[in-house]
């Protein structure tokens, strides 16, 4: 079963929001056209560190 999460890859002002998905230790993503504020990060989001 596939597992889905917002996460942001960047930490700036503005964050595009992407859409993390984990099916079977392989990982994806999918880019939103969501921004959200930095001062929300910590309520919302997942800040992801990981690249490709």
């Amino acid at each position: 079963m596939a597992t889905f999460n917002p996460v942001v890859r960047t930490n700036k002002e503005y964050n595009t929001v992407y859409i993390r998905i984990t099916h079977k230790s392989r990982l994806d993503y999918i880019k939103t056209s969501m921004q959200v504020h930095i001062s929300s990060l910590r309520r919302i989001i997942i800040i992801c560190t990981y690249r490709r």
